[in-house]
């Protein structure tokens, strides 16, 4: 069985948001994060990583996680996003194959299509895989194991998509809208919100 790791990364402010979006109720008296962390160790990863920063105590306290899951810490989450990256990247065990790279404001993600994900990674052996949804790349996406070294040079608030120079993504279409959904807005997380109801 291929060894893939999810990293979620949930250390950022969500200064768009104007709050802690993470922690925002989402369903089932769980928050955002919850529910993704959740749809996430649901599927057939072999482990999982969750990356905090931002009030971090608060989920320390609250988080109930399953078996193989592990949190760390990125103090230094104000400096940007390759820092949660790396953190996430540095805590993988040595045999791990891939890392399944998801954002904690992803709760409409659904379990099978990260199952999906992982069996087409699986079969190709790329060395990033991104899905689309009509067209338009989402998350979250594996990065093989041959992007790790070039992945340790990231530096500031840039994501490991700044590989994509390097290491042309094979896109992967999926029925999914849950993977373009951005709960960056207070309107946009309401919206949503109020789907789940109907």
């Amino acid at each position: 069985m291929t060894n893939i790791t999810a990293v979620i990364m949930a250390a950022g402010l969500g200064s768009r948001m104007g709050k802690n979006k993470l922690a925002l109720p989402w369903q089932n008296n769980k928050t955002v994060l919850e529910t993704t962390i959740e749809r996430v160790s649901s599927s057939a990863v072999a482990n999982g990583i969750i990356v905090l920063g931002y009030q971090c105590d608060f989920w320390l306290n609250r988080l109930d996680l399953p078996k193989r899951w592990q949190t760390v810490i990125n103090k230094n989450f104000a400096m940007g996003q390759s820092t949660s990256l790396l953190k996430g990247l540095s805590a993988v065990e040595e045999d791990t194959t891939a890392i399944l790279f998801c954002l904690g404001d992803q709760p409409l993600v659904k379990t099978e299509t990260i199952d999906y994900m992982l069996k087409n990674w699986q079969e190709r052996r790329c060395p990033i895989l991104i899905p689309t949804y009509k067209g338009i790349r989402g998350n979250p996406t594996i990065f093989g194991r041959s992007t790790f070294g070039d992945m340790k040079n990231l530096q500031g608030d840039v994501g490991a998509r700044s590989l994509f120079m390097l290491y042309p993504p094979i896109e992967l279409p999926v029925e999914d809208r849950g993977i373009v959904v951005d709960l960056d807005k207070p309107e946009i997380y309401e919206a949503e919100r109020r789907k789940l109801d109907c």
